[in-house]
């Protein structure tokens, strides 16, 4: 008699040690839930990287467009025949490098020409450009748009209760059509000679 209900008992557990469906389905769909979760969070963190690396460039851009300013400032204390303030007036500018002489000069934007704050990529040189022309058959063949525009904005700035000749300039840099994410740098210059 022992023996038939040991014999019973295994019979039994043999039926109860398979999976049911409704097991198997349960399993699956925690496995499905857990695997989106986790993708969710990885395109989450590729976004959040691609935002970070876009501010970046863009506080490069923004503080390269400063220390552009200060050069052009630099350069012209240098010439004793210019004022110190030559080409840099109450104006909205880009950038242009001439890539032969290394010289910095400001072109100005003017109403209706915001295409202008458009960068370039030139890939050659490992360098950020702006341009004045607008037709790509003008354009150097390596340049590529990148998503960034930059303007500078040079206004008169009167320190309170000082004879000094100063302005301000702002680097205004954004990526994408949101100017509302836009990487500002702002510098003082005056004229101390």
């Amino acid at each position: 008699m022992i023996k038939r209900s040991s014999k019973r008992k295994k019979e039994n557990d043999l039926e109860k040690n398979g999976f049911s469906l409704i097991e198997i389905l349960v399993t699956a769909s925690l496995i499905s839930i857990s695997l989106i979760a986790i993708l969710g969070s990885f395109v989450q963190l590729v976004k959040a990287d691609a935002m970070a690396n876009n501010k970046a460039i863009a506080l490069y851009l923004s503080q390269e467009g400063i220390e552009a300013v200060r050069n052009i400032r630099d350069s012209n204390w240098l010439d004793e025949t210019l004022d110190w303030n030559e080409g840099i007036g109450n104006e909205n500018f880009i950038l242009l490098l001439n890539l032969t002489t290394g010289e910095w000069t400001l072109e100005k934007v003017g109403l209706g020409n915001k295409w202008k704050t458009q960068v370039y990529y030139d890939p050659d040189d490992n360098l950020f450009l702006q341009s004045k022309y607008k037709n790509p058959p003008k354009l150097p063949a390596t340049w590529r748009k990148t998503n960034f525009f930059r303007e500078i904005i040079v206004d008169k700035y009167e320190p309170e209760g000082l004879d000094i000749e100063s302005f301000i300039v702002q680097s205004k840099v954004w990526f994408g059509d949101n100017e509302g994410n836009a990487v500002i740098s702002e510098e003082y210059f005056c004229n101390w000679r």
